[in-house]
């Protein structure tokens, strides 16, 4: 399989067979791990889906330079480089008031129960993309977001690739509400002893970003 290749700006790309995520950046490319704050503070670089961890040339991971960090100004320190422990800075192309956080039902490895809450904020648009993997036997299934019961928004998300919601938020609600995320059906156990009800993986997440939202942007 071959490598990827880039001559774009720094983000993130991750790897549905394993739920790993890594910083890509001037062709180079390192490990975030699940559990660092380093994988949501750099949550405003753009995301790319790759298909295996092989396509990627590995050569250390990333964390938090420092604990006073803010999403407005990322500062990491990248290992298995010339200089270790180097720090790298990235700011966002934009700062936006809107927030978004999950509740309920989200978990670090990025996956999403089939029942979850999102929380969001100063938002008047938000985009979802999912990832279902391929099961032998199992087809797609239905993905539903819904305001205090009220159906918002509906998508099939197809197996083996990755599928975008993408949906206009009600005027009252622009201030802070929630959003109910829910899986017509649980996925088979991922691993001997996981008894999560898992519904998809959560690929990306963007508020407000028109571009992003009607499929002219970063894919």
């Amino acid at each position: 399989m071959s490598k990827i290749q880039t001559d774009f700006g720094p983000e993130l790309l991750f790897a549905p067979d394993t739920g790993r995520w890594f910083l890509m950046d001037e062709g180079e490319c390192w490990r975030i791990p699940v559990s660092s704050d380093a994988l949501v503070a750099a949550s405003f670089l753009p995301v790319r889906n790759i298909q295996s961890e092989d396509q990627v040339r590995l050569i250390g991971t990333a964390e938090i330079a420092t604990e006073t960090e803010s999403l407005c100004a990322l500062r990491l320190r990248v290992t298995g480089t010339p200089g270790e422990g180097v720090v790298r800075h990235y700011r966002p192309a934009r700062v936006s008031l809107a927030l978004a956080e999950w509740d309920e039902g989200h978990h670090p490895d990025q996956w999403v129960d089939c029942e979850a809450v999102l929380s969001v904020e100063a938002a008047r648009q938000i985009g979802l993309r999912c990832y279902l993997p391929l099961q032998p036997g199992l087809a797609n299934k239905m993905l539903r977001l819904l305001i205090g019961g009220e159906v918002l928004a509906e998508v099939v998300l197809t197996r083996g690739a990755v599928t975008e919601v993408a949906v206009d938020l009600p005027l009252w609600m622009q201030r802070r509400g929630k959003i109910e995320v829910q899986s017509s059906y649980a996925e088979p156990v991922i691993h001997l002893g996981d008894v999560r009800m898992l519904g998809f993986v959560a690929v990306a997440l963007r508020l407000n970003d028109g571009e992003w939202l009607s499929g002219r942007g970063d894919a």
